[in-house]
């Protein structure tokens, strides 16, 4: 294996880990921030994810990869002044690598203590993520279909991520009570289209958006939309439009084209509090799409919330989620979006 990033890692004195699967595929875990930064299948050089090593270099938040970020955004993400601001204890925060007990589990925890704005509130939090790699799921049927399309290559991984709330219990009872949620964001390279299956309505809400048109096609069943251009937006599909999970499209070559594949939990009668700027009482949103218009580096971002807990739980919630990365010929992977995300690759 050669990769000029873990070398610029060890160049830049920062801690990684590597999780190698038996066909030579890897993933590349950073302490700093606990991001999963690099994501290659066997005999390719195609990471799922996208990274910005310069990001690194100036000390930027901005390093890519699959990050946790806690939600509400409007509450946690401001500064005494109401300007927007990512909390630097949070991101890259203070995490370490710790011992897990098993050599195929990465773990990292750390402990942050954040402010909730509107209500001028301490929220103390420890947060512990684990990165393995899984199996393919296409060996887990057993189908002439299903085994060959289990020859084109492949990664994956699953990622728990913990939140504890530290808040002593006699302080609780006369907290304010807020919700808050643990939110993943996984950064991709652009010039992809994103797959969403939907449930119901396929109509989602427009979080942001520099101008007016954003190029979604909406079918009956699934939602598309591209990340390229120079116009960023947000779009958030709700709960109920929720099936779990998504993927990003992308032609590599002529011939070659990748697919992610991210699968996580969603329940709807759960609380999840998100929100657009201005719209406190807006809830629901459980996937959400950015992309930065070139403006930011040039990306997009896959994201997910988890349900919330509230400011008067103690205790621990746990998010589960999967992701599938496969790297093939154009036909094949069209056939396994067909399987996992039912739907065809628009033309």
């Amino acid at each position: 294996m050669s990769d000029s990033l873990l070398r610029q890692l060890t160049a830049l004195n920062q801690n990684h880990r590597l999780l190698k699967d038996a066909k030579g595929g890897y993933a590349v875990i950073l302490e700093r921030g606990s991001r999963l930064i690099r994501l290659v299948p066997a005999n390719h050089t195609e990471s799922a994810v996208w990274t910005d090593i310069h990001a690194l270099e100036k000390g930027s938040w901005n390093v890519g990869g699959d990050r946790t970020w806690i939600s509400p955004e409007m509450d946690f993400f401001r500064d005494a002044s109401g300007n927007y601001d990512i909390p630097s204890q949070l991101d890259p925060g203070s995490y370490r690598f710790v011992p897990s007990g098993n050599a195929g589990i990465v773990r990292t925890r750390q402990t942050c203590v954040l402010t909730h704005w509107p209500e001028q509130s301490i929220v103390p939090l420890n947060l512990t993520k684990e990165y393995s790699l899984i199996a393919n799921p296409f060996l887990m049927i057993d189908s002439n279909e299903h085994r060959e399309l289990a020859q084109v290559p492949y990664i994956g991984y699953q990622c728990e991520t913990r939140i504890e709330h530290l808040r002593e219990a006699e302080h609780v009872s006369n907290a304010p009570l807020l919700y808050f949620n643990l939110w993943s964001i996984l950064q991709v390279p652009p010039g992809g289209t994103v797959l969403v299956p939907v449930l119901g309505d396929s109509e989602p809400l427009v979080m942001y958006r520099e101008h007016e048109e954003i190029r979604i096609n909406r079918q009956n069943h699934y939602a598309s939309f591209p990340f390229d251009g120079g116009n960023s937006f947000k779009l958030s599909y709700n709960t109920l439009q929720s099936a779990g999970r998504f993927g990003y499209y992308r032609k590599l070559s002529k011939e070659t084209s990748s697919l992610i594949v991210r699968q996580f939990q969603v329940n709807p009668s759960a609380l999840y509090p998100d929100y657009p700027e201005g719209k406190p009482d807006y809830t629901g949103s459980c996937m959400q799409f950015f992309y930065d218009g070139e403006k930011m580096g040039g990306f997009g971002e896959l994201e997910y919330h988890a349900p919330s807990m509230n400011g008067n739980n103690l205790g621990v919630r746990s998010d589960h989620s999967q992701l599938y990365y496969f790297v093939g010929e154009s036909g094949q992977i069209a056939n396994i979006a067909r399987h996992m995300l039912g739907l065809n690759i628009p033309r």
